[in-house]
Parts: structure tokens; C-alpha cells; sequence
């Protein structure tokens, strides 16, 4: 029933492993397939070696439906309170992708830095706050409330990608291809906020934001 998604998301996965240098292979893809269904990739000992037998059908109560013996990668779980505040999304990515995941460790977000950044991002992508939690909480809720945060202050439509701070990078979207393209977009953007930053000993010159502004509706 699911077989042709599946596929969908396998390749999908071939394509940030193979053209957005996802080298580690830790990226999560997390589709929506209506409102009480998922699929997602299940939680390995190892990112390497993905086949179709990974992928899993999940509820909304995090139940799985499809993959004997199987669980969910805990990102499922930040995945699933975004976009049950958000139903308009019907993708989520996590992308470990080279210069992403690089950016993610940062612990600081991206400012326009190029017309490119200005034609799909509508001013900073966005980086959360220090994880600052005992072992007695819960760390999805913890990471889950961060991302929210952001996203209730951002119009998430036009700030599409954030950065987890210490995990990766997160790109929501209406569709799937959509969604992967804007990995490859997150990664370029990345690439060069991190050469202009060691370049210039972190003294980035960024796009004033009124000209960002108009670059963005310009493009949208």
C-alpha cells in the first residue's frame, strides 16, 4: 500500500547522500501521509546501508503500523508535535547533510548573506537555544518546545529551515521534491556562510534586511 512512498523516499535519500553530501548518512525524512499517518525511517544502530526495510509506517500516537520489531529515530517525535501544530506540513527533513550539519554545531544562525539566501529565506534561518535540560526531562519535549518557539514568532511558510542546535538541520515543506530541493538550497547557503565566516574571522557582511525583504517577495 505504501510501496510507491516508500520509493519516493528512497530516493530522496539517494539524492542528499549523493548530491547534498550527506556523508555521515544521519539524515531523517518524516512524511505525512494523511492525518494519522507517517512514514519515517526507523532508529539503527548505524545511518549506513538505508533500504526500504527501514522505512516504517507510523500513526500519531507514535504506534507502528508497518515494520515488525521496529522504532521510530527519536527526531520522528519533534517531527510529529511541529507538524501537529502546523498541518500544512506534510515533510520534514533533517539534514546532516556536509556544510548544514557543520552550521547546526555553530550554535548560531545564518544571516543573508547572498541574493541566493534573500530569493528563498525571508531574513536569518533561525538557530535554538543552548540544550539546557537534567536527565529527568524529556528530551523530544525539550527540543520539540524550542523549535515551536521559533516557529510561533516566524512564519514558518516563509522561514522554511532552521537549525537544531548540537543535532542538524530542519526543512519543512507542502511536498516532498519541494522539500529535498530545499536541503540542496540550505546546503549551498551553509557552504558559503561557513567560508565567508572563517574567511573573515567571523565578520560577516550581511544583505540589509529591507533589500532581503524585497528580494523575497520579488522571488515568492
Amino acid at each position: 500500500m505504501y510501496e510507491e512512498l516508500k520509493q519516493e523516499i528512497m530516493s530522496a535519500y539517494e539524492k542528499i547522500a549523493n548530491e547534498f553530501q550527506d556523508k555521515i548518512s544521519g539524515s531523517l525524512i518524516t512524511l505525512k501521509v494523511d492525518a494519522d499517518t507517517y512514514i519515517t525511517r526507523c532508529k539503527r544502530k548505524d545511518n549506513y546501508h538505508l533500504t526500504m526495510d527501514d522505512l516504517i509506517v507510523v500513526n500519531s500516537e507514535g504506534k507502528v503500523l508497518d515494520g515488525d520489531n521496529k522504532e521510530p529515530d527519536f527526531r520522528f517525535f519533534v517531527d510529529l508535535k511541529v507538524m501537529n501544530e502546523f498541518q500544512w506540513m506534510k515533510c520534514m527533513v533533517h539534514s546532516t547533510c556536509k556544510y548544514s550539519y557543520m552550521w547546526a554545531q555553530t550554535g548560531v544562525g545564518l544571516p543573508p548573506l547572498t541574493i541566493a539566501h534573500a530569493m528563498n529565506y525571508w531574513g536569518e534561518i533561525p538557530v535554538t537555544a543552548p540544550i539546557l535540560y537534567s536527565r529527568n526531562d524529556d528530551l523530544v519535549e525539550y527540543i520539540s518546545e524550542e523549535v515551536l518557539e521559533i516557529l510561533r514568532h516566524r512564519n514558518p511558510q516563509k522561514c522554511r529551515s532552521l537549525f537544531a542546535r548540537k543535532m542538524d538541520a530542519m526543512i519543512w515543506g507542502e511536498q516532498l521534491d519541494d522539500t529535498i530541493e530545499l536541503v540542496g538550497t540550505l546546503e549551498t547557503l551553509s557552504e558559503n556562510g561557513w567560508h565567508v565566516s572563517t574567511e573573515c574571522d567571523g565578520c560577516m557582511e550581511y544583505l540589509p534586511y529591507a533589500l532581503v525583504d524585497d528580494i523575497y517577495h520579488l522571488y515568492n
